[in-house]
């Protein structure tokens, strides 16, 4: 009884705990909305190059095709259009959305965007923002993946090696991206799911879920957590 009694008071103090980090960050899910100013949603074509990376620091959802030509469009109300800041800076795609103050809490202004987006080759991504995304067609030797923001992200494709760091708050699908060697660190709260045919290297002390397929020979992995839960089949 004692025990189980520990396991409730850990995990309602790391819920706790998890709801007071969003909230600061954040201003309260309240606050993460998609605005809309009752106008038309207009599209905007950005002539936008020579990029091989992605982040997001706004509220997204994101579309991106991997193995064509250059192609970055957004769309969205007048509003968010005009908050928005997309650039290329060290061959880093950056998708912003900027902020202001609502009664002394931070919020994401004009809400959100839909951003569709192709590139020849994608070798990561960086993902801080509120996102619901899909990449497709991924191919790269090596590809790496932050999370820290919230939200959902599918990916699909092949490499050789995944990095994956997900600190953030949402789920991580990259069952569809095949991959030989997946090494991954969640210490946020979700589920993350990965395909490894050779090896996988898992650390878990969040709260959540890792889904491992393809059936690694290899198999490292550490739940620092009494919430973590790593399966491999």
């Amino acid at each position: 009884m004692k025990f189980f009694l520990g396991l409730l008071l850990g995990l309602l103090l790391t819920v706790g705990i998890a709801a007071a980090a969003f909230k600061t960050a954040w201003g309260g899910l309240t606050d993460l909305r998609f605005d809309d100013d009752g106008g038309a949603k207009l599209s905007q074509t950005l002539q936008l190059s020579d990029f091989d990376r992605i982040s997001v620091a706004g509220v997204f959802d994101l579309d991106v095709m991997v193995g064509e030509d250059f192609a970055v469009e957004v769309h969205g109300a007048q509003k968010a259009l005009d908050g928005a800041d997309i650039y290329v800076e060290n061959r880093v795609l950056v998708l912003d959305i900027g902020d202001t103050k609502l009664q002394g809490r931070r919020r994401v202004l004009a809400g959100g965007l839909n951003a569709q987006i192709s590139l020849p080759v994608l070798a990561g991504v960086d993902i801080a923002g509120v996102v619901d995304g899909e990449i497709e067609g991924i191919s790269a030797d090596e590809f790496s993946i932050e999370f820290s923001g919230v939200g959902e992200l599918d990916l699909d494709g092949e490499c050789g090696v995944l990095k994956a760091s997900m600190s953030g708050i949402g789920e991580l699908d990259a069952a569809r991206l095949k991959c030989r060697d997946v090494e991954v660190d969640v210490s946020g709260i979700g589920e993350a799911r990965f395909f490894a045919s050779d090896r996988i290297d898992a650390s878990f002390g969040g709260l959540g879920k890792i889904e491992v397929e393809g059936s690694p020979p290899i198999v490292v992995k550490q739940a620092d957590s009494p919430f973590a839960r790593i399966s491999v089949r």
